[in-house]
């Protein structure tokens, strides 16, 4: 009994699709902002695990930028650049798979041994990338293209805004 709900927990987490981030903050000099953008830029890099396509890596990214925003007191922000990418490793891993061999005197006399069988497989990890500036509403024609926060994080104080 406790092996298979074993079982089922690891085959739970094995197929669940998980997006690590990370937020730094941005000197903008050092992209040619201007620097009353300072402590406005910021950097978010996110990769996927192995279960995660590139549409959804994506999707996390801009929620995360979003639920970002939305802490700090903003209702929109501004992608200034992107980057993404993709990595593959190719793995192996070996088991011992059982070889059942019967004698012919009897076919109920038999003995099992194993032989080491190596497998392979492969990990295909997305990530994404952006560089982005907080705006305020009232700084939103500055920026040729905005992303409303309300519109990828759907925290429970948030409210639907124009």
């Amino acid at each position: 009994m406790k092996k298979s709900y074993l079982l089922f927990f690891v085959l739970c987490l094995g197929g669940c699709a998980g997006v690590d981030k990370s937020i730094d903050v941005v000197h903008p000099n050092e992209y040619g902002l201007p620097d009353d953008l300072n402590g406005k830029v910021f950097s978010i890099s996110c990769e996927g695990n192995d279960e995660a396509d590139f549409k959804f890596v994506d999707a996390k990214c801009k929620e995360y930028m979003s639920e970002f925003a939305y802490k700090k007191g903003y209702d929109l922000f501004s992608v200034i650049g992107q980057d993404s990418g993709t990595t593959t490793s190719i793995g192996t891993y070996t088991i011992n798979e059982p070889v059942n061999s019967y004698s012919n005197m009897s076919m109920y006399s038999g003995f099992t041994s194993y032989v080491p069988q190596t497998h392979h497989y492969t990990i295909t990890k997305h990530a994404k990338g952006y560089l982005f500036v907080l705006v305020d509403k009232k700084e939103k024609d500055k920026w040729q293209n905005y992303y409303k926060v309300a519109d990828y994080y759907t925290g429970d104080k948030i409210n639907q805004k124009d």
